[in-house]
Parts: structure tokens; sequence; C-alpha cells
């Protein structure tokens, strides 16, 4: 794959103490390169076992600069990542976790990402995600 540019702009809007409704506003722009990709859903079968493990692809992307990762279970998801033994953080039921980098750190790239089950869903479920870098 060619080199592609890719724009992430989170954007919030909030109440700042003792101001007006809504009148707190901020966004967090990125940009950046990347030469590999891979993004999709992850399907979740009713009655998966609680603590099922699931890798969150990363294709041929050695060192990402673009994770995101949307919760569309009914219940919470753990999640690990570069290999960690124990839970990084968790993702609430529709919440969403994103990693933008411009450019890939000097020290140790995001490599790779897994999720876990933190209850046994009752319909079949989802979780998606988009993995862009190098």
């Amino acid at each position: 794959m060619a080199v592609a540019t890719f724009t992430v702009a989170c954007s919030v809007v909030f109440t700042p103490p003792g101001a007006n409704v809504n009148s707190g506003q901020s966004s967090f722009p990125s940009q950046g390169t990347y030469g590999a990709q891979c993004s999709g859903n992850i399907d979740v079968p009713s009655g998966t076992v609680l603590g099922t493990s699931y890798s969150i692809p990363f294709g041929s992307v050695a060192a990402a600069k673009l994770l995101i990762v949307k919760n569309m279970m009914s219940s919470d998801i753990a999640v690990r990542l570069n290999g960690a033994v124990t839970d990084t953080f968790r993702i609430a039921a529709g919440g969403e976790f994103m990693y933008a980098s411009p450019a890939t750190p000097s020290g140790t790239p995001l490599a790779s990402a897994l999720f876990m089950t933190t209850a046994s869903p009752t319909a079949d479920e989802q979780v998606l995600f988009v993995t862009l870098g190098d």
C-alpha cells in the first residue's frame, strides 16, 4: 500500500464550573501517515464465556499510529495492549478508546491489542476497530 494520510479530530463540548451550559469547547486534532491498515468488526456470539479473549487484528501494521476500538457490546470489555498479562483498562458498553499519534514513538510502539469479555452476552454482539500504521 502506498503511504496515505489520516486525520483525527476529537472535539469535546462541556460545561465549565460556573459557566453557561455547553460553553466549553476543546479540539485535539492529530494527523499522520500510514502504510498499512486493518479495520472491521469482531463478532462475539451469544453465550460466549466470560473471560474469552479476542485479538484485535493489526494485519501488516507493526507499529500502530491510530487504533480505535468501539465497544458495541452490552457489557464492559477489558483491553490489554502489547502483550500485557493484566488488563490495561476497560471500555464500558457503548464506549470507545482512541490512540492517535502522528509518528511512531521512539520507545515501544503499539504493536498488539486484545479484548476480553467481562460478561457472557445473551445476544450476538460486536466490537469495531480501526488500526493504521506502518
